[in-house]
């Protein structure tokens, strides 16, 4: 019952990686974009823009995990039957670096040229 407690949460946020991705790279249109989408969906990613002139590619990386990560996270609080105070966490501190990035991003990030 707790392995499947864990891969629940795990599957849905690895499953919604893809999309997520897809959604993302859509916003910045090929580097054309204004990155809107980008920044709430892989707000560190974007953020990290702040110390460099683009996205380096182990953020690009992180962009890739970080939904899996989310997944792990959440698998493990609801095997602790924790899932509610977890969810709660994740979300505030996934919108505290979405200020982060709408606030720091490159100028290049940011929409506005």
């Amino acid at each position: 019952m707790n392995a499947r407690r864990f891969w629940i949460p795990f599957v849905i946020f690895f499953g919604l990686t893809p999309v997520m991705l897809f959604l993302g790279l859509t916003s910045a249109g090929a580097g054309h974009g204004d990155y809107f989408l980008a920044k709430i969906l892989f707000p560190y990613t974007l953020a990290s823009t702040a110390v460099s002139d683009g996205i380096e590619q182990p953020f690009m990386w992180l962009a890739g995990i970080q939904y899996p990560v989310y997944g792990v996270v959440m698998g493990l609080a609801n095997v602790r039957r924790k899932l509610t105070l977890a969810g709660g966490i994740l979300a505030v501190v996934h919108v505290l670096a979405v200020v982060g990035a709408f606030a720091f991003a490159n100028r290049y990030f940011s929409g506005a040229r």
